[in-house]
């Protein structure tokens, strides 16, 4: 399993299981590839975020930090 990181724009915002996920966090998703990764951020989060990366973001600029992606 490979990790990924995904972020989200200024208008960007979701509530899964009463977290929200917006533009001060990074999601992380483990996965075995760059297209399970996608396909699952897609499933959680629809066309609303910015990117994918498997490079671990400045989390200076994330004032939740990094949460992992349980779904």
């Amino acid at each position: 399993m490979n990790s990924f990181y995904v972020t989200f724009g200024k208008f960007h915002k979701h509530s899964i299981n009463g977290k929200i996920f917006d533009k001060d966090c990074v999601v992380r998703i483990n996965a075995e590839g760059f297209g399970h990764a996608r396909k699952r951020a897609i499933e959680s989060f629809g066309n609303k975020f910015c990117m994918i990366s498997e490079s671990i973001p400045d989390t200076s600029h994330y004032s939740k930090g990094i949460w992992v992606l349980n779904t």
